[in-house]
């Protein structure tokens, strides 16, 4: 999801509000909790499993790709509920 996040805010932060843990703070989003950050790390966490083998990893001879799938779900949920973010807005908009 870093990578994400980079990408999304193109590698634009303010370096002393990232590290105001306040509740005023730009990063303290609900309660302190990133809403975007926990959907896409749920979201990559119910991929990684061996319950499933998809048509690809059966064509690899069975290999388990469940955390790659995993990894790349959970960025594409961050960053597709990530971008309309104001702290991400006011990145893009220092750029």
């Amino acid at each position: 999801m870093a990578g994400a996040d980079i990408v999304l805010r193109r590698n634009r932060y303010d370096g002393l509000a990232l590290m105001n843990e306040s509740p005023s703070g730009p990063f303290w989003y609900t309660g302190g909790v990133n809403r975007a950050g926990a959907a896409g790390v749920t979201a990559g966490a119910l991929c990684v499993n061996t319950v499933y083998t998809g048509p690809v990893a059966a064509a690899l001879d069975g290999i388990d790709l469940s955390l790659p799938a995993g990894m790349i779900v959970a960025a594409t949920v961050y960053g597709i509920t990530m971008r309309h973010s104001d702290t991400v807005r006011r990145a893009r908009a220092s750029a």
